[in-house]
């Protein structure tokens, strides 16, 4: 697979073929790159027209398929990200409502990638820089909108109940978790792998078509619209598992890691925890699913983090694994309580 950067002329003669038929012939002409984004999971090139060139209205992406990491599935291929987004696009313009997705165009076979229009807004990760701690409500009402759209996409394919099995998923979960932590070298506490539903064997559950990978940076907030990008959608599973990626997200931003001594901090990181949640499951209990889950995804996270740190910056490797070490220990001390995260409410 290709992977690296297309010359912007290929790009926009691959667009310009995909857009015939909507756009006025004038007009393909000319097309500009307005700006590249390279990213480590993919490559994006904002497209406007050169009469109007700080005004984005489509965007190419080309998915880098070869990455590899512990904590979330490689990138699909484009055709089967472009074929996630018309599902998710579709499945959202027949609900109505204020939860959309962008339009997708087309898959560009000739480079590997695909186009869709450009959605306006910001995402919430630019949300959560350090004015969050003095306007704390902006962002609380970002979160309790993304757990509104997380609701949405959910329901574009009915939800099935299903008998979820507790006991069992926390024994793996936990399981698993603890071996991940000693493969990678680690410190860890006892407590964090402590069982809590030996007596409670069977829970109410819904399993889903899954978003795969329902973070902020992929929750886009517009003056009247929520859209949701990046989009698998290929997997039916636990709810939970788009629940506690999003939460597993929110708490690795950079507020919430080199801020997380702050007390405040920590109050906002907790109530955003609280409103998403309280938001997702609309008054219905939480699940108890939550926990473990959210277990072995923060010890996941940490791991591919700590692996990470000598190799993007090995002068500064020695610093920011113990202030990685130290946000994650501290949470895990948190999530791992019985009590989490009804304590938070």
């Amino acid at each position: 697979m290709i992977t690296d950067t297309v010359a912007e002329d290929v790009v926009l003669g691959s667009l310009q073929t995909a857009l015939s038929e909507e756009v006025k012939h004038g007009d393909l002409e000319r097309l500009v790159v307005i700006r590249t984004s390279s990213r480590r999971r993919s490559v994006l090139y904002f497209v406007g027209l050169a009469s109007d060139p700080t005004s984005c209205r489509w965007v190419v992406k080309r998915p880098n398929v070869t990455i590899r990491q512990d904590d979330l599935a490689s990138p699909l291929h484009a055709t089967a990200q472009y074929e996630g987004l018309r599902r998710l696009h579709d499945g959202l313009a027949r609900a109505g409502g204020a939860v959309r997705a962008p339009r997708p165009l087309a898959y560009l076979a000739e480079i590997e990638a695909f186009a869709m229009e450009y959605v306006p807004g910001h995402a919430i990760t630019e949300l959560m820089g350090p004015r969050a701690l003095l306007d704390d409500d902006t962002l609380l009402r970002a979160v309790g909108a993304a757990a509104g759209a997380l609701r949405a996409v959910h329901s574009i394919q009915a939800p099935q109940s299903s008998h979820l099995d507790l006991p069992d998923l926390e024994r793996r979960a936990l399981a698993r978790g603890a071996r991940l932590l000693e493969s990678a070298g680690l410190p860890g506490h006892g407590q964090w792998f402590a069982r809590t539903h030996e007596l409670t064997p069977i829970s109410a559950g819904s399993r889903v078509l899954l978003h795969g990978d329902f973070a902020p940076e992929n929750v886009v907030l517009s003056s009247a619209t929520v859209y949701c990008l990046d989009p698998d959608l290929t997997q039916e599973d636990w709810a939970e598992l788009d629940v506690v990626r999003f939460l597993l997200m929110l708490f690795d931003a950079p507020l919430f890691v080199a801020g997380g001594g702050l007390r405040q901090a920590q109050w906002l990181r907790r109530r955003a925890t609280a409103t998403f949640l309280d938001a997702y499951y609309g008054g219905a209990p939480w699940s108890g699913a939550l926990r473990p889950l959210m277990v072995l995804s923060l010890i996941t996270r940490w791991a591919t983090r700590d692996a990470g740190i000598t190799e993007r910056a090995p002068r500064l490797a020695v610093g920011r694994r113990l202030l990685v070490r130290r946000h994650f220990m501290s949470l895990l001390d948190e999530v791992a309580s019985p009590s989490w995260p009804a304590a938070h409410r």
